[in-house]
């Protein structure tokens, strides 16, 4: 859409209004405010995405009132040793959820993305606000797979056999923290250790993290 501005025809996303002697974009609305201009929005698009994926504590201040999706991940649980030589171990399970809740512009959101998992246990929690998504299950045998954590996550997978069980010999794969995303890291569990590998531990689940999207 285009509008005339001082003779010239311009697309209404280049409108500028006049704030306090300075001329703004449009996509930044100002209002007197006791005689002060203040901003009241920035005019961001539906499906507009924050990632947060810092580990540790933060804060988060919202652009725009409205609905937001949360998909929100804990750190994936850790893959299972191997049994014995020639058997390998289980992979651990994945942290995956979505939750969709108001957020108003200004607010100022608490967060904290748990780190990866390098224990043989479950993977820590990540929390935004008043939610929390807890970690992906670690296996207690190296036979089971760990279990997921959340709705869009899955569960590790088993050792992969060639020929029976005395030759077990691939670790299983670790869960997904989104199975819709399979190219996304967060909250992924780590893959069981090899029957005939050097290694006798698996490996550690994958970090936490937070995608917000603007619904509108």
């Amino acid at each position: 859409m285009k509008v005339g501005v001082n003779g010239a025809v311009r697309d209404i996303s280049d409108l500028k209004v006049g704030a306090n002697g300075a001329v703004r974009q449009a996509s930044e609305l100002w209002i007197g405010v006791n005689g002060a201009v203040k901003k009241v929005w920035p005019n961001i698009p539906v499906g507009y995405q924050v990632i947060l994926d810092t580990v540790g504590e933060g804060v988060w201040e919202c652009p725009a009132t409205g609905e937001w999706e949360v998909e929100g991940h804990g750190a994936g649980g850790h893959g299972s040793a191997r049994a014995y030589s020639g058997r390998g171990g289980a992979g651990g399970g994945g942290s995956g959820e979505i939750e969709t809740i108001t957020i108003n512009a200004g607010e100022a959101v608490s967060y904290s993305i748990a780190g990866a998992n390098s224990t043989s246990s479950i993977g820590g929690p990540t929390t935004f606000g008043e939610l929390t998504f807890a970690g992906g299950w670690s296996s207690r045998s190296s036979r089971e797979p760990g279990s997921a954590s959340g709705s869009i996550a899955t569960s590790g997978s088993t050792p992969s056999s060639s020929g029976g069980v005395a030759t077990q010999n691939r670790g299983g794969a670790g869960g997904k923290g989104n199975k819709n995303k399979p190219e996304q890291t967060y909250g992924n569990g780590g893959s069981g250790a090899s029957g005939y590998s050097s290694a006798t531990v698996g490996s550690p689940g994958c970090q936490g993290g937070i995608v917000l999207t603007y619904l509108g």
